[in-house]
């Protein structure tokens, strides 16, 4: 079977026809759609001679609103068509909309869109909704809307107040050229309304660019008013609207966006203007939602940053701690060590056991996380914990809470055959409470500690005592 391909012809006399029953201009592309050879012949071909033939001269020439047929030039073996538009009865006397400029184009695409049936049901869908709801007053449809200067215009689909302000209701139901809608937010702006943009459907994977103008600069929300909306707006005495807005969705390779859609009362919208100084309408405040994710992204990859620096410090010190690392190893592992943690605005001292850092800070922390001493020869964890009392009294703080952590009892108990560390922890407990110097921790430590034992952070700032956990710790 010949498989024929379909594609416009290269030289077009006329860009776009009219559809009169929705007042949209399409082009070629968008009147064809994405059939094969056999659709655009059934359905667009010969389904416009039948409606042409039954009196309904539904698509039109924009310019002179004549009907319009598809037309085509076989070639390369009758494998290939290629369609144009072409008036049903050419004599010639029309060009179409070529050499017109973008203002006169506009006005003839706006008009023409005023008079579709579909902007007909739009307003009475729209003027029953308001007519609806109690707070709009004084509602009115294509009336004048005069500038503060008493000479500029607008005259909107849809005007009423709500509230004591005045708002205006405009058909975003065809193209329209950018600085159109512009005009149209400025002059609002400038005289004290708000506007409101509603559309025809709601699919975004298919806006025109003249929707996704509207769509984005309204920060990223669209509505429009159905027959579903205005039965809604019937049983609730509120104007309530179809929505559909992007919600940005933290994902692992960062932020994207999701489509949320629903129907939403008038009296929850926003009316204000962006940081690029564009007036905009919305329900969701994407924008707000934006820099909370990317937020919470960059406080993701920090964490994961921190996570990665805190198992390098680990690789490193445990090691070394236990004596595992020959002297070349210490001297080129560990600058870097200070450079990274510099870096990240944490202080390591100039050698990793000088007495006068974290150095027993870090051997009692890791210590009771392993239930075993690290670093030390006492046997096991309670002869160390001995020793803290007896000669590292500032360090029993974070040893503490490691143990309560990771619920180091049974291992503290296991091993206190005399009952001596029971005795031992109600002194300590009792200095803690007292506030005793001799036993409070080196806070300029802090920042450190916390970055390598997140999970006990919150409590190790605090004042010892606080936290006093079980008798056995």
């Amino acid at each position: 079977m010949l498989h024929r391909l379909v594609e416009p012809a290269h030289k077009q006399q006329h860009q776009f026809i009219l559809d009169r029953l929705v007042g949209v201009w399409l082009t070629l592309g968008e009147f064809m759609g994405d059939g094969d050879y056999g659709d655009v012949i059934a359905d667009r071909r010969v389904g416009v001679r039948v409606e042409i033939s039954e009196g309904q001269d539904r698509y039109v020439c924009p310019a002179c609103e004549k009907p319009m047929i598809l037309a085509s030039h076989r070639i390369q073996n009758r494998t290939k068509e290629r369609f144009y538009f072409k008036h049903l009865f050419d004599d010639g006397s029309c060009s179409g909309v070529a050499g017109l400029g973008e203002k006169a184009i506009a006005a003839l695409r706006f008009g023409q869109t005023k008079e579709s049936v579909e902007h007909q049901r739009f307003k009475f869908r729209l003027l029953e909704s308001l007519e609806l709801d109690p707070s709009f007053t004084n509602t009115m449809a294509e009336r004048r809307w005069v500038d503060e200067d008493g000479v500029k215009w607008r005259q909107p689909d849809v005007q009423a107040h709500c509230n004591g302000q005045r708002i205006a209701f405009e058909a975003q139901l065809s193209t329209t050229f950018l600085h159109v809608i512009v005009e149209r937010m400025v002059f609002y702006r400038r005289n004290g309304g708000r506007l409101l943009w509603l559309f025809r459907d709601l699919d975004v994977s298919h806006f025109r660019l003249a929707e996704e103008d509207i769509f984005y600069s309204n920060n990223r929300n669209a509505f429009r008013v159905t027959e579903k909306t205005v039965e809604l707006s019937r049983a609730g005495k509120h104007f309530v609207l179809e929505c559909v807005w992007h919600v940005p969705t933290l994902t692992r390779g960062g932020v994207s966006d999701k489509l949320a859609h629903g129907i939403v009362r008038f009296d929850q919208l926003t009316f204000d203007v962006s940081r690029g100084g564009v007036p905009r309408t919305y329900f969701y405040d994407y924008e707000g939602a934006r820099l909370q994710a990317e937020h919470r992204l960059a406080e993701r990859a920090q964490t994961e940053r921190d996570q990665e620096l805190r198992q390098a410090f680990e690789n490193f010190y445990l090691p070394f701690l236990n004596g595992e690392l020959n002297s070349d190893q210490v001297e080129t592992e560990w600058p870097e060590l200070l450079s990274r943690f510099r870096s990240r605005g944490l202080g390591l001292p100039a050698w990793p056991d000088n007495p006068k850092g974290p150095f027993h800070y870090l051997l009692a922390a890791y210590s009771a996380r392993a239930g075993v001493p690290i670093g030390t020869d006492h046997e096991d964890l309670v002869k160390l914990a001995h020793y803290l009392v007896d000669k590292r009294k500032h360090t029993l703080w974070i040893f503490r809470l490691m143990l309560e952590a990771y619920d180091q009892k049974e291992v503290m108990r296991r091993y206190d055959t005399t009952g001596r560390w029971l005795s031992k922890v109600k002194q300590y407990r009792d200095a803690f409470r007292r506030g005793d110097s001799h036993y409070m921790p080196n806070r300029g430590f802090d920042d450190l500690l916390c970055f390598l034992f997140p999970e006990i952070s919150d409590k190790l700032v605090q004042a010892p005592g606080t936290f006093l956990g079980s008798a056995r710790t």
